[in-house]
């Protein structure tokens, strides 16, 4: 898995969710071109206070 990075390193075109950690949780985000912001993949539709991101990890290969 990848280091944590910055906030402001992080990929801003809409495909791409990553993790985004504001200090207390961990949620995934992606970018939100319209109000160039990033928004959370949660329930909520609000703008992530995010200091740090980093890319998913990859999805287990094991189907069972």
């Amino acid at each position: 898995m990848s280091e944590w990075q910055p906030i402001e390193t992080a990929p801003r075109h809409d495909e791409a969710d990553i993790l985004t950690w504001n200090g207390y949780v961990i949620r995934t985000a992606n970018w939100d071109e319209k109000s160039k912001s990033f928004r959370v993949n949660v329930h909520s539709f609000g703008k992530t206070d995010a200091t740090h991101w980093q890319p998913l990890p990859e999805p287990p290969t094991d189907t069972r």
